[in-house]
């Protein structure tokens, strides 16, 4: 059985501004020289937006935007990440296509703006999270370096983070140069000069595909009617650790080994003998050294009666990264988050058992004779 390996692709979602204005002169935000103060908006980039099944476009998912402040402006990250100035902030991506605006707004819907306080621009880092229903925003915990949330998921959800790179957003592709100094990002001092937080999300799962095909040779039809794939489920997501340890999914040291139903149509799957490979579905999960298949099926006894089946079969196999054809002369040494894996199964089934008999010719081995006289004494 082979499996296939694929990149995911790249999609970018640019920023749109909330739908209220402020008074600036009532909110008290001026910039310099006393010029209006310079909303913050945000563009995002993802490889691949994928919630409760995998899709190639967003789809109205619900993300959470933190902001921080640096000062001074210099510092190479926040002093500490409990206190945010954009505090779990809730980010509607777009409905459809794979590009499109983002608000980030207060709770009365005014937009956020960048601070001048002092004759100095306050710059600020930013991150953010995706955690589908795997967790709730209640649960996510802001601690002094890190930024983090538990969760517990079943294979269906898409776990994200993101973080914006000044580094990358003050480089211009297109003249070469560097728009403004690094440290200066993000300010309204960067964003009058069209620097803008981008924030690059990055997936934290690995997602297997799966589809199944039926190679049985009796000429009978074999219907899927289960299937499984093993992981952990539950863990941590880490969004942001500016102590510099280690972000994304980290499973709990504890976490139990469960089989993770992949939701099949009613009926089950239907594969006819020699027919093309079928799609069952697919999985994400935390990527281990070995993944369990199980995969429950029934099979058509004789053709020619339908509704005659044999209930109840099952197949098992176990997937490792060894498995994973990269090319004719590589495979993987391990699954890697923010990759996806095609694997096809191939079911041979119940296999009808033919006897033949045959009768061989008798051949003359000679003879033997009994003779009470000539016994020896």
């Amino acid at each position: 059985m082979k499996k296939y390996l694929f990149i995911i692709a790249s999609l970018l979602v640019v920023a749109s501004a909330c739908q209220k204005k402020q008074d600036n002169a009532a909110i008290g935000i001026y910039d310099e020289g006393g010029n209006s103060p310079v909303a913050i908006e945000f563009s995002t980039n993802v490889r691949t937006s994928q919630s409760k099944a995998p899709i190639d476009a967003w789809n109205g998912e619900e993300l959470y935007v933190f902001g921080y402040e640096r000062i001074p402006y210099t510092a190479s990250q926040p002093l500490s990440l409990s206190n945010a100035f954009i505090d779990t902030v809730p980010a509607q991506a777009p409905a459809s296509g794979t590009e499109g605006g983002i608000n980030v707004c207060d709770a009365d819907g005014h937009p956020f703006y960048y601070g001048y306080k002092n004759n100095a621009y306050i710059a600020y880092d930013f991150y953010a999270c995706y955690i589908s229903d795997a967790a709730a925003s209640a649960d996510i915990q802001k601690a002094e370096t890190t930024i983090s949330v538990p969760f517990e998921i079943n294979g269906t959800q898409d776990l994200m983070i993101a973080a914006a790179n000044r580094e990358a957003d003050t480089w211009s592709e297109a003249t070469q140069t560097r728009i403004v100094e690094v440290e200066k990002a993000y300010s309204g001092y960067s964003a009058r000069r069209g620097v803008t937080p981008d924030l690059q999300f990055r997936h934290c799962l690995t997602r297997f595909d799966f589809s199944v095909q039926n190679c049985s040779t009796t000429g009978t039809v074999i219907n899927i009617d289960d299937f499984t794939i093993s992981s952990v489920t539950t863990g941590k997501l880490v969004v942001a650790d500016i102590a510099g340890g280690v972000t994304g999914v980290v499973a709990d040291a504890d976490a139990q080994v469960n089989k993770l139903p992949v939701a099949l149509p009613v009926g089950g799957i239907e594969l006819l003998p020699g027919g093309p490979e079928q799609t069952v579905g697919s999985m994400m999960v935390i990527p281990a050294d070995v993944h369990t298949i199980d995969i429950g099926f029934k099979q058509l006894i004789d053709a020619s009666v339908p509704g005659e089946y044999k209930e109840n079969l099952s197949v098992s196999y176990d997937i490792r990264p060894q498995d994973v054809t990269i090319d004719e002369n590589t495979t993987a040494t391990e699954f890697k988050v923010g990759f996806k894996y095609k694997v096809l199964v191939k079911i041979y089934g119940l296999e009808k058992i033919e006897i033949n008999v045959s009768l061989e010719p008798w051949s003359e081995g000679g003879n033997i004779t009994i003779d009470p006289d000539e016994l020896p004494w």
